[in-house]
């Protein structure tokens, strides 16, 4: 399964990068916000040879940004409702939010992929 891992730079990306079982059908990329996530962007990740979206999004009050992971969660939201309606499996797309020091729950979360 080719998962695509979205990964705010002050908060995902210091976690994976401390990560130590990667795999190779992962692609990260590194993005300075969440909020920059749209979903026309999600949607042509999963036409593609994307199995699966996951976004790694700080804690709200806790974003560089202000408020880039509200705007984030409220439109995977939004598309997650759009899934059901047309049936289509809304955990294709996940959001967690995490802040740099939580290690050991990132571990957990990606013993799934």
């Amino acid at each position: 399964m080719k998962v695509k891992f979205y990964l705010c730079e002050n908060s995902g990306y210091p976690l994976f990068e401390n990560y130590k079982n990667k795999k190779k059908d992962w692609e990260i990329i590194k993005i300075p916000c969440s909020g920059k996530i749209e979903k026309d962007k999600i949607l042509e990740d999963l036409n593609g040879d994307t199995d699966k979206v996951v976004i790694i999004s700080c804690f709200e009050g806790a974003c560089k940004y202000i408020t880039g992971n509200v705007r984030c969660n409220k439109r995977i939201n939004s598309l997650k409702k759009e899934f059901k309606e047309l049936n289509i499996d809304s955990n294709l797309l996940e959001l967690h939010n995490f802040t740099p020091n939580m290690n050991e729950e990132f571990k957990e979360l990606m013993k799934w992929y």
